[in-house]
């Protein structure tokens, strides 16, 4: 990786902490402080290509796709950050790990559909394609 490079990738996580830290405020507000307890940290990852973010309980991590976000960054501010927060806060207000209803019922808290999948791959083939017919 160049110097450029993980200057650009920094700029990303710089980005998306910020949005880390307005959403889990906002979490905090909802739920309380004490009770969601303290922010994950977030990585940026060249090694997630479909997938837009994971949530490593475990590990109190949250991992986003350079690739994705790179793309879709306007979306993952208002959705996938909160989404991959909202792991975090049923883990630890409702002992929840999956998209079962207490994560459901965080996100709905939160003011977002409460969504699994994203579109993300497919707009982004979208894109790609009419990249290269305006080439040609």
């Amino acid at each position: 990786m160049t110097k450029q490079e993980k200057a650009a990738r920094e700029l990303m996580r710089l980005r998306c902490a910020a949005s880390l830290a307005k959403a889990w405020q906002r979490f905090g507000n909802i739920y309380g402080a004490r009770r969601i307890g303290p922010m994950p940290e977030i990585k940026m990852s060249g090694r997630l290509k479909r997938t837009a973010g994971q949530a490593w309980l475990d590990r109190g991590l949250i991992e986003i796709s350079v690739l994705l976000f790179s793309e879709f960054e306007k979306e993952f501010h208002s959705n996938t950050i909160p989404h991959e927060c909202a792991h975090f806060v049923a883990f630890r207000v409702f002992g929840e790990e999956n998209h079962g209803k207490p994560w459901k019922q965080v996100m709905v808290d939160y003011g977002i559909e409460p969504h699994i999948y994203h579109d993300y791959c497919a707009r982004l083939e979208t894109r790609r394609q009419i990249r290269s017919m305006l080439k040609d």
